[in-house]
């Protein structure tokens, strides 16, 4: 192997170290959060959040594979629906709200096919808002928020499946160029 590409898989496997942390961090965020001091779950919810960005960051720069996309997802719905699950069971919110969130990753994995998953402009955003989410209920558990924070959720879920609708729309069909162009008419231009 040549030293670039060792420095590449290098990389790759430090994405999906970081990615996989995730998974360990929702371990420990069940573990601390209500037998903890709050600092513990804050802690983890921001190392869960910097896992995310840095990943993102080093993904893009070392162009990580389909599955490494899928592992980031799935890394990203395991600590999130972890905390709303918890949350959920502590009374904070109802069924539906990890209901929805699981619901919004399985047409994330449905609607992106085997390949390679397909991040449309506002659903890419969508774990950002779920992860501060869970920071600010941490924060701030009063009802006020809470509800603040399921209208937001079932807003961003609207825009995001807009969004997502309308971005496989316009992958799947082609340009109205396509339908003229000599390929597909069988005649000069």
């Amino acid at each position: 192997m040549t030293g670039n590409a060792a420095e590449q898989q290098r990389a790759q496997w430090a994405v999906c170290a970081i990615i996989g942390s995730r998974f360990v961090l929702a371990g420990l965020f069940a573990f601390a959060y209500g037998r903890q001091p709050l600092g513990w779950s804050l802690a983890i919810v921001a190392l869960a959040t910097a896992s995310d960005m840095l990943d993102g960051m080093l993904g893009r720069r070392c162009s990580v594979s389909a599955m490494g996309g899928y592992l980031d997802a799935m890394a990203d719905m395991c600590f999130v629906s972890v905390a709303f699950v918890l949350f959920s069971r502590e009374g904070l919110y109802p069924w539906w709200v990890p209901a929805l969130i699981g619901a919004m990753f399985v047409q994330f994995v449905v609607t992106s096919g085997l390949r390679e998953p397909t991040y449309d402009p506002v659903g890419k955003y969508y774990g950002v808002f779920l992860f501060a989410a869970v920071g600010l209920t941490l924060l701030w558990p009063a009802m006020g928020i809470r509800w603040v924070m399921m209208g937001l959720l079932v807003a961003f879920t609207g825009a995001t499946l807009v969004s997502r609708i309308r971005h496989l729309s316009q992958r799947r069909l082609p340009s109205s160029d396509a339908f003229s162009s000599p390929a597909t008419t069988g005649r000069p231009r």
